[in-house]
C-alpha cells in the first residue's frame, strides 16, 4: 500500500527549488523584466532553509551511525567552500572574490552537538567517567574556532580568514545562527509531528518578534541572522513539514551535496556577466 504524503527526498526536492529561487534574486534584480518577481521569491525563498533543518534531524534520528553523519555534514561543508574558493583563483585569479554563506555548517553544528547531547547522556547512564570526560572535552572544543578568529581576527587577511572559517566554522558566524541549530535540537527532541509544527510555529512567532526589535534599533547578536528582516516567512515550511510520511524515499545525497555549490557558483557567474552588460 502506497504511504500517503511525501517521503524525505520529496520534500528534498521541494526545497531545492525553493533554495534555487532564493539564490537567483541577485540575478533577478538585475534583469529588469524580471526584477518584478523578486519580492515574491524573498518570501517562498525562506522555505528551504528551515524545510532542510527539519530534514537533517530525521536523518539524524534514523542514521546507523551518528558519528559518521557528522563526519559526512562537515566534511561536504568543507569541500563546498574550498571548492568555490579554488573556482575563484581559476575563474577570476581571486581566492576571495566571492565569499556565500554555507548552511552546511549549520547543519553540522546541529547535528554535532545533538551527538554531544547522546555521548553525555550515554556516559551518564553507563557512569563511565571517561567517556564523560570525552565528551565534555569535546563540548569545550566546539568553542575553539570561534576563540581562534576571534583572537587572530585582525591577523588575517582576507584570504586567510575566509580558508580558515573554511575548515573551522565558527559557531558565532553561521548561517542563520546558532538560533537555527537550537530550533533543530527541538525538532529532533520532539518526536510527534504535530509538536514538531507546533514548535516551529512558535519559533516563526519569535523570529518576527525578534524582526521587528531588530528594525527597531536592538542589537541581538549573535542572533541577527535569524532575526533578519522577512526570514518569519519560514512559516511557509510548515505545511510541507505536516506532509511528511516518516519514509525516506529513493537516496540521493551526493547529488545535494554536489548541487549546492554548483548551482551557486553558476549563478554568480552569470550574475557577474549580467552586471557587466
Amino acid at each position: 500500500m502506497k504511504c500517503q504524503g511525501l517521503s524525505a527526498t520529496q520534500l528534498k526536492w521541494i526545497a531545492l527549488v525553493f533554495m534555487t529561487l532564493d539564490h537567483m534574486i541577485p540575478l533577478f534584480t538585475k534583469t529588469a523584466h524580471l526584477s518584478f518577481v523578486v519580492p515574491y521569491l524573498e518570501i517562498i525563498g525562506r522555505i528551504a532553509a528551515p524545510l532542510f533543518l527539519f530534514l537533517v534531524t530525521e536523518s539524524f534520528r534514523h542514521t546507523r551511525s551518528r558519528w559518521k553523519f557528522v563526519l559526512r555534514l562537515y566534511v561536504a561543508g568543507v569541500a563546498v567552500d574550498l571548492s568555490t574558493f579554488l573556482a575563484n583563483f581559476i575563474i577570476f585569479g581571486n581566492l576571495s572574490c566571492y565569499w556565500p554563506g554555507n548552511i552546511l555548517f549549520t547543519y553540522f553544528y546541529t547535528v554535532w552537538l545533538l551527538t554531544l547531547i547522546f555521548s553525555v547522556s550515554e556516559a551518564y547512564k553507563l557512569r563511565n567517567r571517561r567517556k564523560m570526560i570525552g565528551a565534555l572535552f569535546l563540548i569545550a572544543l566546539t568553542a575553539l574556532p570561534q576563540v581562534t578568529y576571534s583572537v587572530f581576527d585582525n591577523m588575517f587577511s582576507l584570504s586567510a580568514r575566509v580558508l580558515f572559517t573554511a575548515v573551522f566554522p565558527p559557531p558565532l558566524f553561521i548561517e542563520y545562527s546558532l538560533a537555527f541549530v537550537f530550533m533543530g535540537i527541538v525538532f529532533y527532541f520532539l518526536r510527534g509531528r504535530t509538536a514538531q509544527c507546533i514548535a516551529f510555529a512558535i519559533f516563526c512567532v519569535i523570529n518576527y518578534g525578534g524582526s521587528i526589535l531588530s528594525l527597531r534599533g536592538w542589537d541581538l547578536w549573535p542572533f541577527n541572522l535569524f532575526f533578519a528582516d522577512g526570514q518569519h516567512w519560514m512559516i511557509l515550511a510548515l505545511p510541507f513539514m505536516a506532509m511528511y510520511n516518516g519514509q525516506r524515499g529513493k537516496s540521493q545525497k551526493v547529488f545535494f551535496y554536489v548541487y549546492y555549490p554548483v548551482h551557486r557558483y553558476v549563478i554568480f557567474l552569470l550574475h557577474t556577466y549580467v552586471a557587466l552588460l
